[in-house]
């Protein structure tokens, strides 16, 4: 059975009972109106804005969890276990075995980029500093590399 819905509008239309409590759009203008609560065995009614809210039986809430034990301080740990040690131990990366390291190649390979840069510049007549710069950056790459696998 629909329920009929007044709209400030003056349009009256009729909604599913299963709407009953929502609010539904005006077919009319749009605006949002609430469909009436069916009273039992009695006509739908709309709940008063002015009248006390209806006393809803309340679930008895279960009892709160227990709250979680705390983690154990660094103290307690220590007596407990006899050491305690916050920090993971440090783990040294292997030294390669070879006599040309990864940053060795890598300056290698941009000294030798420089210099084709440099060799390839001067027929044309052009001798800049970017090949200079980029030499010495190679070096420095190269150098160290040669000390970080030692």
């Amino acid at each position: 059975m629909p329920v009929e819905v007044d709209c400030h509008c003056g349009q009256r239309f009729p909604v599913s009972e299963a709407l009953a409590g929502l609010s539904v759009r005006c077919r009319g203008c749009g605006s949002s109106v609430a469909v009436p609560r069916l009273g039992p065995g009695g006509p739908a009614t709309l709940p008063s804005p002015l009248s006390p809210p209806a006393a809803t039986p309340q679930a008895a809430t279960p009892p709160s969890p227990a709250p979680p034990a705390s983690a154990p301080t660094a103290a307690e740990l220590k007596k407990s276990s006899g050491s305690y040690d916050p920090a993971p131990p440090s783990v040294e990366p292997e030294k390669e075995d070879g006599w040309l390291s990864g940053g060795m190649l890598g300056g290698l390979g941009i000294m030798l980029l420089a210099a084709i840069w440099f060799v390839s510049g001067l027929p044309l007549g052009r001798i800049l500093l970017y090949p200079a710069v980029m030499f010495v950056v190679g070096l420095g790459t190269f150098i160290k590399g040669w000390l970080d696998s030692k």
